[in-house]
């Protein structure tokens, strides 16, 4: 079992910067977003798990 894909708000990375920069898995999208609320949040859809490769949008068309 994948501790990325199986575990929810699992983080995959955090980013220090001037501002600390967070990137985290939920679902089918790769979330970063900043330490500011309501701040920076951008969510990128993916298809599989960066981290073990399970599809994670079975059936999804491309």
């Amino acid at each position: 079992m994948c501790e990325y894909c199986k575990t929810p708000g699992k983080m995959l990375d955090v980013i220090e910067t001037e501002n600390r920069i967070f990137v985290n898995m939920a679902g089918a999208y790769i979330q970063i977003f900043d330490e500011g609320y309501p701040g920076f949040i951008h969510n990128i859809p993916i298809r599989f798990c960066p981290m073990c490769g399970r599809e994670l949008r079975e059936g999804a068309a491309e």
